[in-house]
């Protein structure tokens, strides 16, 4: 059987069609490569304070809080706190939202001091939490 041009034509193209997509798929699937990338956080915070402590009224301590950058770009890190207290008075140094400038590779020791007086008769009792917040400046 003799097969008509348009037959072989329409052959052909189907071969070349075959062979490029083929080409494209083996191409496609051989250099395919996937990155995963994890950004971490650039701040280690590192403290001498305590999670409890005791003290008379008057008393007053002191403590660090270290923060380290260990990005390659400068940011800003913002102490804050809030302080629950019942029957005394706590004070801190530094204010609530001092904020420090922290450069690439830089560890910045924060100061803080804490002082309580008593309000009324003890026992008096307060509950303070810190955090860090880290700001591009």
């Amino acid at each position: 059987m003799k097969m008509d041009k348009n037959t072989k034509r329409l052959i052909t193209i189907a071969t070349i069609a075959f062979i490029a997509f083929a080409a494209i798929a083996y191409a496609i699937i051989v250099w395919q490569w996937t990155t995963q990338i994890t950004v971490l956080e650039p701040f280690k915070i590192a403290t001498d304070l305590p999670t409890t402590l005791e003290l008379y009224p008057g008393d007053t301590k002191s403590y660090w809080i270290n923060v380290t950058n260990n990005a390659k770009e400068v940011f800003n890190a913002t102490l804050h706190y809030t302080v629950t207290a019942v029957n005394c008075t706590v004070d801190i140094t530094p204010e609530n939202g001092t904020s420090y400038t922290v450069g690439d590779g830089q560890t910045v020791p924060i100061p803080i001091t804490i002082t309580v007086t008593i309000n009324g008769l003890a026992p008096g009792k307060a509950t303070i939490s810190w955090w860090i917040e880290r700001v591009s400046p």
